[in-house]
């Protein structure tokens, strides 16, 4: 959804050869690409790598192995030896550092940006420090100073992003009519499985939590079987029985957020980002989220994720987005907003 916001609204005519990079596979939606109109989509998965190892050791050794198989693979691709005039990447992975490697050698004058990629973008992920092993590690192999050719971060709000650098410009990303029509066609049947909920628990696959189960509880003392829809982690298997109507499928929450109205729904997490991206992307029209991070998930009590939920908070209100300190405090939420209304469809459509 992000790249295709950005090729309706910040990519025209005057641009020749733009290179944006997917961090994941795209394949599901190549027939929605067909509709893009003006550009060339080119979909290619020879550029995934498979980083699955037992131990830090042969991770780097994979990394290096991974590095020279990419150049390989790059150097054959005649899209990165032409003249480009701009790389849009999501992060500073291995993927991205040799695709702009490559580029950069016939095209020096590219630019770089930075796209929203979701909480990585706004915790200032990007801008970590490295390890002395990991820089020693990249100017062996790779372009040390990668991160300093970033110029632009294109994102739904740049306000909210943290530790960012004062010479990187920020470009709000803006969602596209055009956009919501694509994905609410991705959605197809999905649509009315949403349709009346009144809450929708993003699963995350964890496992032998007491106090989620607690709060799962609590979700079936205060709201029915048919008003709650589970949406199960696409890639990870929990060890949870939801006694609630379930849906697992590839497509992500943000698509039914830009297709369905759920000002008057509740989308409730441990820590997923997608509840987030909703408010970030859609403001009004998306669920109020709720975060459970603070009574289910200690480890994460100080991390980077919380500062930024607070953030968000400052920004949109308590009223937008909820993140309850105790188990009482969540079941007090759920007894004020058990009489919503429900995902409805949007009135524009």
């Amino acid at each position: 959804m992000t790249i295709l916001n950005i090729i309706y609204g910040d990519i025209n005519s005057d641009y020749t050869n733009v290179i944006i990079l997917a961090h994941r596979s795209l394949k599901q939606f190549l027939p929605l690409c067909k509709n893009v109109k003006n550009t060339n989509i080119v979909f290619d998965e020879d550029l995934c790598l498979n980083y699955k190892v037992s131990s830090v050791f042969k991770a780097y050794l994979k990394i290096a192995g991974n590095i020279f198989l990419l150049k390989k693979r790059c150097e054959r691709k005649h899209i990165f030896n032409e003249d480009v005039a701009h790389l849009f990447v999501p992060s500073d992975d291995i993927v991205c550092r040799v695709v702009y490697n490559i580029i950069k050698k016939n095209s020096p004058s590219v630019k770089l940006s930075l796209y929203d990629d979701a909480n990585g973008t706004y915790v200032g992920s990007f801008y970590r420090k490295l390890s002395r092993l990991g820089g020693v590690f990249y100017w062996l192999f790779l372009d040390v100073n990668y991160r300093e050719k970033v110029r632009s971060i294109y994102c739904y709000n740049p306000q909210l992003i943290d530790g960012l650098d004062q010479n990187v410009e920020t470009k709000k990303i803006a969602f596209h009519d055009e956009v919501k029509v694509l994905m609410k066609s991705a959605l197809n049947d999905q649509v009315d499985k949403y349709l009346g909920k009144k809450v929708v628990f993003l699963d995350q696959g964890i496992r032998d939590n007491n106090s989620l189960n607690q709060c799962l509880r609590l979700l079936e003392k205060y709201f029915s079987k048919d008003e709650v829809l589970v949406k199960l982690h696409p890639r990870i298997a929990g060890n949870i029985n939801y006694n609630f109507d379930t849906i697992r499928d590839e497509i992500p929450f943000e698509i039914a957020s830009s297709s369905l109205d759920f000002t008057n729904a509740i989308a409730i997490t441990c820590y997923s980002g997608a509840c987030v991206m909703s408010i970030l992307m859609f403001g009004d029209s998306s669920a109020k989220a709720v975060f459970l991070q603070r009574v289910c998930a200690n480890d994460l009590k100080a991390s980077k994720l919380v500062a930024f939920i607070k953030r968000v908070q400052n920004y949109y209100g308590q009223d937008k987005i909820f993140s309850p300190s105790s188990i009482d405090e969540f079941e007090m939420f759920l007894k004020e907003n058990k009489r919503i209304e429900g995902v409805k469809e949007l009135s524009s459509r």
